[in-house]
């Protein structure tokens, strides 16, 4: 980050009103950088919390160890049966903040399999 970055979040902070009022009048001179600028700081944020709850539930697969983050997902040990979906914002910040029981790391592929046998061992 850069030191005038820096100086901005300072100034953005002690003058909030201020910086609220710059933001809405770009973001309505520059709706797609704005939308674009909003989305990929979204993007970030749920980056972030993804790996903060996978790494709350101990960072790799429990069958295989694998660590990539980018084939990691989250399980239920106990299948679900119908429910209430919630977003999934709020689950990874339930897991940060600790709500982990009935829940696993597992790879793509071992999740697959999981899945495969719960559901009979029938294929597709």
């Amino acid at each position: 980050m850069s030191a005038n970055s820096e100086g901005v979040k300072k100034w953005a902070k002690t003058h909030p009103e201020k910086h609220r009022e710059q933001v809405k009048k770009w973001a309505s001179e520059h709706p797609e950088q704005y939308q674009e600028a909003r989305r990929k700081a979204y993007t970030k944020r749920m980056d972030k919390l993804r790996q903060d709850a996978i790494d709350a539930l101990g960072g790799a697969c429990v069958n295989c160890q694998c660590k990539d983050i980018r084939c990691l997902q989250i399980d239920h040990v106990i299948p679900l049966k119908g429910g209430q979906r919630i977003r999934v914002e709020i689950f990874y910040r339930s897991i940060v903040q600790g709500l982990t029981e009935n829940l696993q790391v597992l790879c793509a592929n071992c999740h697959a399999i999981k899945t495969y046998y719960e559901n009979g061992g029938r294929g597709g």
